[in-house]
């Protein structure tokens, strides 16, 4: 609807071969809890930093090489390739992953795109652990990957301020709570702008609106396309045409409605600010600075506060979030 494309965005970046041992003996063996590594961070020094967490990758490598020679010997002594699905589920999505990267699609990965990979990962460890012939080696190892997995989990909840898996939850709760003060003490609308949209505040609070600048602009490009072809009595375009078209009129009610207006672009600056606040007539806004997805935040906050249009009244700081008070004076 808003003509925008998932490859190349911000939050993705290209999947190559180091990408992949990362994620089969990083995230999936660890969840990047027991040696939390910055995800974009895509070089070997990572790994040669943490030497102990390289010998543990390669401990748990020989018992994936080993559950995948059991898989193969599966499958021929029984004389079937049923067994075999078992590597094309592990290995199938990140080589066509590999193959983008190698023809050009550079930013398409991110950990949890390849999530559904992580159980069939896991039975081949597995198969690779219980498969030893050895049998008291192979309960060693099975205690020494349980015990592992207990201690990687616990780092993980010990970890709730740090980026493992993911981001730490901000604490949109007590931000939605300091606004509703905040609209408490005025009657007109409140303006919001951010680089990264801050759409929890409209779960926590109805009276928040998202408003994508030029947003709907691109919509009305795309019906007018539509209705052009609807024109021709084609069903499912008139129908998606009818569809599109409710839609935003229903978002736009919304926004109309809205006590609290959030514009968010990852380019917006001063100008686009400036020129919100004068055709709202509105004297106060706010920036919203997610702090672990900052885009380019550091550029629009520097050029406000260097802007004698703006004056800074007030800063409030949460979890994972800092919130600035402007007011416009020119």
């Amino acid at each position: 609807m808003f003509g925008t494309v998932i490859t190349g965005q911000g939050h993705l970046r290209p999947f190559t071969f180091f990408e992949l041992w990362m994620l089969f003996f990083n995230w999936f063996l660890f969840g990047n809890s027991l040696w939390s590594i910055n995800p974009y961070r895509n070089d070997l020094n990572v790994i040669l930093q943490n030497p102990l967490m390289f010998f543990t990758q390669l401990i748990f490598l020989a018992f994936f090489i080993n559950g995948v020679i059991q898989i193969i010997k599966e499958s021929k002594s029984r004389e079937e390739l049923d067994s075999l699905d078992l590597i094309l589920y592990v290995f199938s999505l990140p080589l066509f992953l590999l193959c983008l990267n190698f023809i050009g699609f550079k930013n398409t990965y991110i950990e949890r795109s390849v999530f559904i990979v992580l159980p069939f990962f896991y039975i081949i460890l597995v198969k690779g652990i219980t498969g030893l012939k050895a049998k008291p080696i192979s309960l060693v190892c099975t205690i020494f990957t349980i015990v592992l997995s207990i201690i990687t989990l616990t780092s993980f909840i010990k970890k709730s301020d740090e980026w493992t898996v993911y981001a730490p939850k901000p604490d949109w709760r007590a931000a939605a709570s300091f606004f509703d003060n905040e609209l408490k003490d005025t009657t007109k609308r409140v303006f919001i702008f951010a680089v990264k949209p801050p759409t929890e505040l409209t779960y926590y609070d109805s009276r928040f609106e998202e408003y994508k600048i030029k947003g709907l602009d691109v919509s009305n490009k795309t019906l007018r396309k539509l209705k052009q072809l609807s024109e021709k009595s084609n069903y499912f375009v008139n129908k998606l045409y009818l569809d599109l078209t409710r839609h935003i009129q229903f978002r736009k009610e919304r926004i109309a409605n809205a006590q609290s207006l959030i514009f968010f672009d990852n380019k917006i600056n001063k100008e686009n600010i400036y020129e919100t606040m004068s055709l709202n007539n509105v004297k106060t806004f706010y920036l919203i600075h997610k702090i672990y997805h900052r885009g380019d935040f550091r550029s629009l906050l520097e050029g406000v506060m260097k802007d004698p249009r703006f004056q800074l009244m007030g800063t409030q700081s949460f979890k994972g979030m800092e919130i600035f008070k402007f007011m416009l004076v020119s």
